[in-house]
């Protein structure tokens, strides 16, 4: 699938479960990040079909960092509660 999607939480075995779990779906353009900064980084280089954000990030929340984003982009966000 040529869905690109970024995984947000600073988790890290958590994000390797995901990841794993949708490479298995046939997702292979999966970009990760580990905090709310780093995930706004992301999403200023490429667009993405799906994010999936977490609540709880070191930096800022996931609802910050979704706010953030334009109110025009056609990316979804989904609030992890993990």
């Amino acid at each position: 699938m040529d869905d690109r999607i970024l995984l947000v939480d600073d988790e890290q075995g958590l994000l390797v479960m995901v990841e794993t779990l949708l490479r298995k779906e046939g997702f292979q353009r999966i970009a990760k990040a580990s905090s709310g900064l780093e995930a706004l980084r992301h999403v200023q280089s490429a667009s993405f079909e799906l994010i999936v954000l977490a609540v709880m990030l070191p930096d800022m929340n996931g609802f910050d960092s979704a706010r953030s984003r334009s109110a025009s982009d056609s990316s979804f966000f989904m609030a992890s509660f993990c």
